[in-house]
């Protein structure tokens, strides 16, 4: 999630999966849905075979991004 939210809002599963180092898409397909069921992501038609998500606006975002803050400031705490 926190990749999405400090995205621009377009999402493509393809560079989603080479920017988090996973070998296949496959990876990222069952999260992308999860997200689109939840509201989070909504799914624009397919442009030249190139499948796109657009992130809706959501307090969700912003949590997930201070979750991460939090846990790297707890981790260099350590």
């Amino acid at each position: 999630m926190a990749w999405i939210a400090e995205s621009d809002g377009l999402v493509n599963p393809g560079d989603l999966t080479a920017d988090l180092g996973y070998r296949s898409q496959s990876a990222v397909q069952a999260p992308l849905r999860d997200l689109v069921d939840a509201g989070l992501l909504v799914r624009l038609p397919s442009d030249a075979g190139r499948t796109y998500y657009q992130r809706i606006d959501s307090s969700a975002w912003r949590f997930a991004l201070e979750l991460v803050a939090s846990l790297q400031s707890s981790a260099r705490a350590d």
